[in-house]
C-alpha cells in the first residue's frame, strides 16, 4: 500500500499564501501566485498504489509538500502517473495505469478536467503552434498513437500502432521513439506536423526509450535494450546520433539505459545505468568518452536543471515505500535530498 503524507490544511494555506505574497512584491503584474520550483512524479506501487506529486519550492524558506496533488485536490492521484507538462497557467499528467490525463490550473494544482478517452497515455510534448500531445500505448500495448488535448476533449493526431514513447518537435516535425511496450520495437520515425503523415523511419537499437536534441540540430535517442527470455539474458542498449535525417554514430551500452538527458551547455549527454548516472562526452559533436558510473548509485529518474545544471536523480528504495530525490551538483558533488511519494521516477523543473 502507497504511505502518503498530509500536510495539514492551515499549514497548506499558509504556504500559498506566502507564495502569493512573494511573487506580488516581485512582479505587481502578477495576479495570483504560480508554483516555481521542482516537481517529482512519483507512481505509486505497481499495480494499484496511488501515485504523488512532490513539490520542491524554489523560493527559500518554504517547506515542500511531499503530496501536492491530494493536499490540493483532497483525492489521491491515480495508479501509476508517468509525465507532468506546464503550459502557462495549465498542466496536464498522464496517469497510465489509471487511463486518464488530469488537466490542472499550474497557479494552484487543483484539478479543472479529466480525459478518459486515452488509454495506457505515457509522455507529453507541445508543438511549435501551441499544440499539446500526448503518446499512448493503447489498451493492449500494440495500438497506440499521438493525441491531441483539446480544451474539453481528446482527439487522434497519428495512428502509429504499437507503442510510441518519448516525442520531440523540431519545426514541423515530430519525433518519435517506437519503444518496446509489450513487445519488441527499434525505430525512431518522423511525422510531418502539417499533415501527420510519416515522413522517415529509422532502425535503432531495441528499445528506444528517450530523445533529445542539440542546438545544431542534432538528435540523440538512447535505446535501452531488451531481456530476452529465451537466453535469458539481457540485451545491451546502445546510443543513436541523428543529424541531417542520417544516422551518423553510435555506441553500445550496458544493460538497462534510460532517461537521457542534456546539460545546458551542451557538452554533455547523461544517462541512468545499472551503476548510476553515466556522463558522456558531446562537445565535438560526436559520441565521445563517456563516464560510468558519474555518479554511483540505484537509481529510477533523472532531471539536468536547465540553468544551474545541478543533477537530479530519484531513489525508489525497494518500490513499496517512500523515495527520495537527491541533488548533486553539475561536478557530482552532493547537494540535498528531499522525500517522495512510492517509487519516485519523473523530475520536471519551473522556474
Amino acid at each position: 500500500m502507497s504511505i502518503f503524507s498530509f500536510f495539514s490544511k492551515n499549514y497548506l494555506i499558509y504556504a500559498f499564501v506566502f507564495l502569493s505574497l512573494s511573487s506580488c512584491k516581485k512582479d505587481d503584474e502578477q495576479k495570483s501566485q504560480d508554483l516555481k520550483g521542482t516537481f517529482v512524479v512519483s507512481q505509486g506501487q505497481f499495480p494499484a498504489g496511488a501515485s504523488s506529486v512532490t513539490f520542491i519550492p524554489k523560493e527559500a524558506g518554504i517547506s515542500e509538500v511531499r503530496d501536492l496533488f491530494s493536499s490540493v485536490n483532497g483525492t489521491p492521484l491515480g495508479s501509476v502517473a508517468q509525465d507532468l507538462l506546464f503550459d502557462g497557467n495549465t498542466a496536464y499528467i498522464s496517469v497510465a495505469n489509471f487511463r486518464e490525463i488530469v488537466r490542472l490550473n499550474s497557479t494552484d494544482f487543483k484539478v479543472e478536467r479529466r480525459f478518459q478517452e486515452v488509454q495506457q497515455p505515457r509522455y507529453f510534448t507541445k508543438t511549435s503552434d501551441g499544440r499539446i500531445l500526448v503518446s499512448a500505448w493503447g489498451e493492449d500495448g500494440f495500438s497506440g498513437g499521438i493525441f491531441l488535448l483539446n480544451p474539453n476533449s481528446v482527439t487522434t493526431l497519428i495512428q502509429t500502432g504499437r507503442a510510441p514513447e518519448q516525442m520531440l518537435v523540431s519545426g514541423r516535425t515530430l519525433y518519435v521513439t517506437m519503444s518496446n511496450g509489450f513487445a519488441r520495437d527499434s525505430f525512431l520515425r518522423a511525422y510531418d506536423l502539417e499533415n501527420n503523415q510519416i515522413i522517415q523511419e529509422w532502425v535503432v537499437g531495441i528499445g528506444p526509450n528517450s530523445i533529445r536534441q542539440t542546438s545544431d540540430g542534432s538528435i540523440w535517442v538512447l535505446c535501452g535494450g531488451a531481456y530476452d527470455f529465451t537466453t535469458q539474458s539481457f540485451l545491451n542498449g546502445s546510443l543513436w546520433h541523428v543529424k541531417n535525417n542520417v544516422i551518423v554514430d553510435r555506441r553500445d551500452l550496458g544493460p538497462n539505459p534510460s532517461n537521457l538527458e542534456i546539460s545546458a551547455d551542451e557538452r554533455f549527454l547523461y544517462f541512468l545505468g545499472n551503476s548510476g548516472v553515466s556522463r558522456l562526452d558531446i562537445s565535438q559533436k560526436t559520441i565521445g568518452a563517456i563516464q560510468d558510473p558519474y555518479i554511483s548509485g540505484s537509481f529510477y529518474g533523472l532531471g539536468i536543471h536547465p540553468v544551474s545544471g545541478d543533477i537530479w536523480v530519484t531513489d525508489p528504495k525497494d518500490f513499496a515505500s517512500q523515495g527520495e530525490v537527491l541533488r548533486y551538483s553539475a561536478s557530482g558533488t552532493f547537494i540535498a535530498k528531499h522525500s517522495t511519494g512510492n517509487v519516485p521516477a519523473r523530475i520536471v523543473f519551473r522556474d
